[in-house]
């Protein structure tokens, strides 16, 4: 039987993060001295205002001039559509389209539990990006996506529960939280860092 209720209709972002400095989930170069990691939900309101007002100040300044390597971590915490929201990410990684996805999740993001990220969305979102639907279809198959859901654990709380991040976003430079997320707090966290490095 279909669906009673039509998935609202999936947005182009306005943000679209360069893709020409992407490896996974990471952009810029490996050994740069300077790693930024930020925390994320993608159900997260704040990390959708994060991604499109603070992250391409952070990739322009930093990430692209060769200084700062930039990686996205998963902490999915809202709620069931956080999940599902990973596990699709992580498949479109898998296809070498993370950041694309990464950014249409926080251009369609309606609000926490809503609907934003059923399943039919992240499949409409996928045909957005390009992806094998055939491939992405199979990885959100409820034994598939469980599986990938504990991998995404696996990886990302141990280093969350080291770094006591509790909250998304959370910007972690070199090993080291941020104590705000605005883009005064993490400018000054990355010069401090680059100084230090020197």
């Amino acid at each position: 039987m279909p669906a009673l209720v039509t998935p609202a209709p999936v947005v182009t972002p306005t943000v679209v993060t360069p893709v020409s400095l992407a490896n996974g989930y990471a952009l810029g170069q490996a050994g740069a001295k300077v790693t930024v990691e930020v925390w994320e939900d993608f159900q997260c309101p704040f990390c959708r205002k994060y991604s499109e007002e603070v992250e391409p100040q952070v990739i322009a300044a930093y990430v692209a001039t060769g200084r700062v390597r930039y990686v996205f971590r998963d902490l999915p915490f809202l709620g069931n559509e956080s999940g599902w929201a990973a596990v699709a990410a992580r498949l479109a990684s898998q296809q070498g389209k993370f950041w694309p996805y990464h950014d249409y999740l926080y251009a369609n993001l309606l609000g926490e539990n809503v609907g934003s990220f059923s399943v039919d969305r992240l499949k409409l979102i996928a045909d957005a990006v390009g992806l094998d639907r055939k491939a992405f279809d199979a990885g959100l198959e409820i034994d598939a996506a469980r599986a990938t859901f504990a991998d995404i654990g696996a990886e990302s709380q141990p280093d969350a529960s080291r770094l006591g991040i509790k909250s998304t976003p959370t910007i972690v430079v070199n090993d080291k939280p941020v104590s705000g997320n605005d883009w005064g707090a993490v400018k000054a966290a990355i010069d401090a860092a680059l100084a230090a490095a020197r």
